[in-house]
């Protein structure tokens, strides 16, 4: 009978805990969402009542209807206060994010970007890219803004985080387009080429040979008009290898490089060209040949048009998992800002190598 009697105790007691605790959950969610104003707390001294300060429950119902993430921090990385969003798209639970250590979200290998914008952002203002690592260990990437705010007297921090999951899908998804578009560019320049070299060359070339049978008759006519043939076949080499060098495809990038700085050299010759060619043909994969070619061809004629150089110096090199193109002049040099903000139609060489290097 006493067992029974202690096991009603106990059943009623843990109902008493079940209610209360419905109760400060009822609390606390109403509080968060803005719809009380005031607390009335039993304590040993008798009721005391706390009010909410009415411009404290606006803001607080601005920063549940935000589509951001928010949250507060103190000096020693303890989360204070965080909004509804920036637990739905962490997934996890508000009550096992507030009172947490912030450094328990953060990617291990953003730590040290994380405690940089941190470390800017208890002077003033502050942003950064980092990703916090989600309920299921998937990576969330955001936009972090920071800044120092004072709460009751105390020093904190307040964050606001932007989710770039579909910012990030949609840049991946033009850099797939952009670099399909380049890679169909090259192939096209590739089938003219073939199709200069198969049609146009081969048919200057029987021209050439059915002329120089029929002038033999007459010499003193041939010079004029093989000069002109000659002339003709040699512009339609150099289209062919300025749309897409066969090198390129029969040699590598290698002796493609070699090739086109004599040819530069030939045609600027007050400009040296020091090459430095540190890598193995077969290190170099397929795509990024016509890709370190483009860049070169690109830069070279930057330097030709601008630069006022007499030296240049070109490495390609392995660094590591790599592969390093470097091309440098003693030229007059620029600004780069400088030269894409006064027109941006200025700076379309520098915008499609790094388009093309991003690319790679």
């Amino acid at each position: 009978m006493k067992d029974t009697k202690r096991e009603k105790e106990l059943r009623v007691q843990i109902e008493d805990l079940r209610s209360r605790l419905e109760e400060a959950m009822d609390t606390l969610r109403a509080i968060r969402s803005g719809e009380v104003d005031a607390l009335v707390v039993s304590t040993p001294q008798g009721d005391q009542i706390y009010t909410l300060k009415g411009a404290e429950r606006v803001y607080r119902l601005i920063l549940e209807t935000l589509n951001e993430g928010v949250l507060t921090m103190t000096p020693d990385g303890s989360i204070m206060y965080t909004n509804s969003r920036f637990s739905e798209v962490l997934q996890i639970p508000l009550e096992k994010i507030i009172g947490s250590s912030i450094y328990g979200f953060i990617s291990p290998t953003d730590r040290t970007a994380f405690e940089a914008i941190l470390e800017q952002g208890r002077k003033e203002k502050s942003r950064g890219e980092i990703s916090f690592t989600k309920g299921d260990g998937a990576l969330l990437p955001v936009q972090l803004s920071v800044n120092p705010v004072e709460i009751e007297g105390v020093s904190a921090l307040c964050f606001v985080a932007v989710d770039l999951t579909e910012s990030k899908r949609i840049q991946k998804q033009l850099r797939d387009l952009s670099s399909q578009l380049l890679t169909a560019h090259e192939d096209e320049r590739k089938r003219v080429a073939r199709e200069i070299h198969d049609s146009i060359g081969s048919q200057l070339s029987a021209i050439r040979f059915k002329m120089e049978t029929f002038f033999k008759q007459m010499p003193e006519l041939s010079e004029s008009i093989f000069a002109i043939i000659h002339e003709a076949i040699d512009e339609s080499r150099r289209i062919q290898m300025d749309l897409h060098p066969s090198t390129l495809d029969d040699l590598g990038i290698g002796p493609t490089l070699s090739w086109f700085c004599r040819n530069f050299e030939r045609v600027y010759s007050h400009i040296r060209i020091e090459q430095v060619v540190g890598i193995e043909e077969s290190e170099v994969p397929k795509p990024l040949k016509a890709v370190i070619y483009r860049i070169t061809q690109e830069a070279l004629n930057n330097i030709a048009k601008h630069s006022q150089a007499d030296c240049v110096c070109l490495s390609l090199q392995k660094n590591h998992r790599a592969i390093e193109l470097t091309i440098q002049d003693n030229g007059q040099g620029f600004d780069l800002t400088e030269t894409l903000s006064d027109d941006p139609r200025k700076g379309l060489g520098l915008i499609s190598m790094k388009e093309r290097a991003g690319l790679s």
